[in-house]
């Protein structure tokens, strides 16, 4: 019979002991998921903040090739008329 006491005590600390496990293991589980959430909503205001910038630098570089594409037909415009400039300056006149 003291046998029977002995393992019924010793049940009731293993019960105990697994409650106190499981009790600490929910709180850390709830401290881990603040964390988490408090990370995400950091990572979601980064993004945002990336995305607005992505959206900035596309503009500015829009800008910058409406630019180069413009002084590049420009270019092409004075070097189209760049031989009939020659001509002109040294004098060639074609013959009819």
């Amino acid at each position: 019979m003291k046998r029977k006491s002995v393992r019924n005590g010793n049940r009731g600390d293993g019960l105990e002991g697994a409650l106190a496990q499981l009790l600490l293991a929910q709180a850390t589980l709830v401290q881990n998921h603040a964390t988490l959430v408090q990370t995400q909503a950091t990572m979601a205001q980064t993004q945002a903040a990336l995305l607005q910038r992505l959206t900035t630098l596309e503009e500015e570089i829009n800008q910058r090739f409406a630019r180069i594409e413009a002084i590049l037909l420009r270019h092409e415009q004075i070097l189209q008329g760049l031989p009939e400039a020659i001509r002109e300056k040294i004098g060639f006149s074609p013959t009819k």
